[in-house]
């Protein structure tokens, strides 16, 4: 579904578009100001030009780690004035896992936020510098810089991860944008499993071993792209629903890991 308030942000003069920041998966936390300030106004502090994509979901389909109900346009209508997203796909995917990961359907929506921004760069003429990939439940801790460059990021051939969890907050140079979003949602599970990310052995059932969508995103910029990956020194705080923090504490107590 669209939604109703949205409003198209206008192109910028010049044909360097900023940062692309793709919001992917379940909204879950971001209706709450905590979160949505803090991601508007972390990555605009960070770049002069910030444009925000959304492929997500607000349904109540999410697993119980995430969102038990469905999170209504009312409740969302707050975070996308402050966002004032360039576009923004809300739909329901329930097609189940991809190589025995639900996690893994991120990178299909992932790719689809490619499509999203490909399309803005025709429309404006221009191009993105980087594109980020970013959890929507997911607060920065960390104030950002005058700019990506002055806080130790290079627009090269490495891919910055945060130390959360690898998967949360990711920043892609443009140039290596199309090329990863397209292994990560394409690649084939022979393919994927050939890498290590294997969810065949008994550990897989509690987050053990290499049985990890954030180990697949590694492993695809470094066995299959052959890029780096470094951390980026921001901090990342995934704002849970109070359902799904009971949840995961229990599953932790019992099973151990990653619950």
């Amino acid at each position: 579904r669209q939604l109703d308030f949205q409003r198209m942000p206008k192109c910028p003069v010049g044909p360097d578009l900023g940062v692309a920041i793709c919001l992917v998966g379940f909204v879950r936390t971001l209706p709450r100001p905590e979160v949505y300030t803090s991601i508007s106004n972390f990555f605009r502090n960070q770049s002069k030009q910030a444009d925000f994509f959304g492929v997500v979901s607000s349904s109540g389909d999410d697993t119980a780690k995430g969102q038990w109900k469905e999170v209504s346009q009312a409740e969302l209508e707050p975070a996308m004035r402050m966002l004032r997203p360039v576009a923004w796909e809300d739909t329901p995917d329930r097609r189940g896992p991809r190589c025995g990961l639900l996690c893994m359907r991120q990178y299909d929506r992932l790719d689809r936020c490619r499509e999203l921004i490909s399309a803005r760069e025709a429309e404006c003429g221009g191009r993105y510098a980087w594109v980020v990939k970013a959890r929507p439940d997911a607060r920065m801790r960390s104030r950002g810089g005058r700019s990506i460059a002055a806080d130790g990021l290079r627009n090269g051939d490495t891919i910055y991860k945060d130390r959360r969890a690898g998967d949360l907050v990711t920043y892609i140079p443009r140039k290596h944008w199309e090329a990863l979003s397209r292994t990560l949602s394409s690649t084939p599970c022979e393919r994927v499993r050939s890498v290590g990310i294997d969810c065949s052995h008994s550990a897989a059932a509690t987050g053990g071993g290499g049985c990890k969508c954030n180990l697949w995103l590694t492993m695809a910029v470094t066995g299959l792209l052959k890029l780096r990956t470094a951390y980026h020194p921001f901090g990342v705080e995934l704002v849970r629903t109070a359902e799904s923090r009971a949840v995961i504490g229990e599953s932790r107590r019992i099973f151990g890991g990653d619950g």
